[in-house]
């Protein structure tokens, strides 16, 4: 799994990090050692989700895809805001994204057939 670096997580977090009265640099370790610790996305997420107060893992959709995912094309914690920073797993690469998951959409909807 390629995780995104410490750096790119306290920039998009760093506001967050701060009103939570958080260092973002202390921040960023701290999400990124969850997911490293994590057995799967799933996991990652989930724990991610605890740490930053989401507001749990939501799914985008599109065509179908295999049997495990089905339609899924990407899982993301909804911070309560379609244009907010959110961490973002890209289901068929495999790879995460620190983004909001408006701009990802918009990216990516005819590409991929987003539902």
């Amino acid at each position: 799994m390629g995780l995104p670096s410490k750096k790119t997580i306290a920039d998009w977090f760093g506001d967050y990090f701060k009103h939570e009265g958080v260092d973002p640099k202390v921040g960023a370790a701290m999400v990124r050692k969850a997911m490293e610790e994590a057995k799967n996305p799933d996991d990652a997420l989930n724990a991610v989700d605890a740490l930053i107060k989401g507001h749990g893992i939501e799914v985008i959709r599109g065509e179908y895809y295999n049997n495990y995912y089905g339609d899924a094309l990407a899982l993301y914690i909804n911070m309560g805001d379609s244009y907010a920073p959110t961490l973002l797993y890209m289901v068929r690469t495999g790879s995460w994204v620190v983004t909001s998951w408006g701009d990802w959409v918009e990216r990516n909807e005819r590409r991929y057939k987003i539902k």
